[in-house]
């Protein structure tokens, strides 16, 4: 019989999670980079990703900084071409529709 409490995560746990972010915004969003400076499991990062939506607050908020910094950079990069820039943007839309 459920008693309708939410289950805390351990202090262990909390500690991993910072560190996975910590890790994830140097990386610039690259789970995989995350992940090993972490020594977090990818699987892990997703269960957490499912579970949490605190965490998954803070992925997302990095994934769009990370956007932000990417169209900026390309921007430098294209100058007035805006097709490639759309491109970069469908795709980074792609990654963060898929999270959701």
């Amino acid at each position: 019989m459920s008693t309708g409490k939410i289950k805390k995560d351990s202090i262990r746990t909390q500690i991993n999670k910072i560190k996975m972010l910590k890790h994830l915004k140097q990386s610039l969003g690259n789970v995989r980079a995350a992940c090993a400076g972490s020594g977090t499991k990818k699987s892990t990062f997703y269960d957490w990703l499912k579970k949490d939506e605190d965490y998954k607050k803070a992925v997302l908020n990095i994934y769009r900084a990370g956007e932000d910094f990417a169209i900026d950079v390309v921007l430098e990069l294209i100058g007035d071409n805006v097709d490639e820039l759309l491109k970069v943007q469908r795709r980074n839309n792609k990654k963060l529709n898929n999270l959701l």
